[in-house]
């Protein structure tokens, strides 16, 4: 089941537990945004990996949300306290490719993860 089918299930269910109850006095919705978090590790997996072991320093980078309902990707950078910048400073695009192209582009510091020059020693 695709994500669209997912929802428009879940919408169906909404709609009868709404008519199920009093829908003058509450009515069951759903909202879905699908949510990709970027982020940087040390030490390299292949490292975990023969060391048995998944600790390790991480950082997210960026965060991707895709809107069912708008049909379009938002790009979230870091924003201390809260964590991501809110939905109006995001970054906003039709297609993924062009979000995924201004990380990877950025030079204003945005999209920082581990510190540079982070050593596992």
């Amino acid at each position: 089941m695709d994500v669209h089918e997912a929802l428009a299930e879940v919408g169906r269910w909404c709609a009868r537990e709404t008519a199920a109850r009093d829908p003058d006095v509450v009515e069951v919705e759903c909202h879905a945004t699908v949510f990709i978090t970027i982020g940087e590790a040390s030490p390299p997996w292949h490292v975990r990996w023969e060391r048995r072991s998944s600790a390790g320093a991480s950082a997210p980078v960026a965060q991707l949300r895709f809107d069912l309902e708008r049909d379009d990707w938002a790009l979230h950078y870091g924003a201390p306290p809260d964590g991501w910048c809110s939905h109006e400073d995001a970054i906003h695009a039709r297609e993924l490719g062009a979000l995924l192209d201004v990380i990877a582009s950025d030079r204003t510091g945005r999209f920082v993860g581990l510190p540079p020059g982070y050593s596992w020693d």
